[in-house]
């Protein structure tokens, strides 16, 4: 099969500073590609070799895939993404989470190669094309023809990593699956036609809350600009690491507190929604594998803090779903 190798119009460091994660936080940046993608299924599966080790990672969705002809710019530039601030997307008319391209890069927190099979619908038929990507050259993108699909074909995005780093392991264990539906928990609320599996387990929220809270929180004042704030809290039946995440009044989590909190027993995840969380998305101070800027992170904990020592007179009676 021929193919078309473009380079990726950003210094190499650059790709491998964006290409940094924990393997969950990896995964659900691939898992947001196929959610913006208007996905509505997406699976993720775990291959393993002969002794039983983990061998490689497949995720596959049923968006609507990539045009081919559109293809080269989506992974050769970086920022000026199509995926908006505030945008929503075409079929589902879900927000779009976004990261101005970056997302796909994640592949590389995970392992070394990385392919993308593609079948997209053009004029009533369907096309298929393959993209490639290795670590060891992050900045060159290679792009196959593309041959009208075969019979049976589906639209969607198929994403094979190998080449696994020894870090993809922890995928596999339950804090992993926990982690990501505490990431994936308040998308997963809002838009209940959405699923997510790995590993053969759904993404199912009934399964794993206890209960759920919102509670309004003063307002952020960041100059002449006064922010709204909502902090939503939902409590877990299994442990967790009890994160607040920085989400924007839509609830997309765009950040998380590297911080923790202690109130007793209490297994939560806070998620603090308000329109500051978008203006700093917007400057470029949010990353969600980094630490927030000193200032914003401070405000943050303050407000979760001063909330969590109130927080019993909230709690709902175990069993309870009840939201404010």
């Amino acid at each position: 099969m021929t193919q078309q190798a473009y380079e990726v119009e950003v210094q190499p460091d650059y790709l491998e500073k964006i290409a940094r994660a924990k393997p969950p936080q990896a995964l659900a940046e691939l898992i947001w590609n196929s959610l913006d993608a208007d996905a509505r299924i997406v699976s993720v599966r775990f291959g393993h070799n002969d002794l039983g080790q983990m061998s490689s990672i497949q995720v596959r969705d049923n968006g609507t895939g990539i045009v081919y002809r559109e293809a080269p710019e989506l992974f050769r530039r970086l920022g000026g993404s199509w995926k908006r601030p505030g945008a929503h997307t075409d079929k589902e008319n879900r927000f779009l989470h976004g990261q101005e391209g970056r997302g796909r890069f994640k592949a590389f927190a995970l392992g070394s190669m990385a392919q993308w099979e593609v079948t997209y619908e053009r004029g009533g038929s369907l096309f298929s094309f393959d993209i490639f990507m290795s670590a060891d050259r992050i900045h060159e993108v290679r792009i196959s023809t593309e041959t009208e699909a075969p019979e049976h074909s589906r639209v969607g995005v198929t994403l094979t990593i190998e080449n696994l780093f020894p870090e993809a392991v922890a995928l596999e264990g339950r804090s992993a699956i926990q982690e990501l539906t505490e990431i994936f928990a308040l998308y997963l609320a809002n838009y209940s036609r959405a699923e997510i599996q790995v590993d053969g387990n759904e993404l199912d929220l009934a399964q794993c809350v206890v209960s759920r809270e919102s509670i309004v929180l003063p307002d952020i004042v960041d100059g002449e600009e006064s922010h709204s704030a909502r902090l939503d809290i939902i409590e877990w039946k299994d442990a967790t690491n009890r994160s607040l995440y920085l989400c924007n009044d839509e609830g997309l989590p765009l950040s998380r507190l590297e911080r923790r909190f202690h109130i007793g027993s209490f297994q939560f995840s806070g998620y603090l929604k308000s329109s500051y969380v978008s203006s700093l998305q917007a400057k470029g101070v949010l990353a969600f594998d980094h630490r927030v800027h000193l200032n914003s992170s401070a405000t943050f904990a303050a407000l979760l803090q001063n909330n969590c020592r109130e927080l019993s007179p909230f709690r709902p009676q175990r069993g309870s779903t009840r939201q404010g």
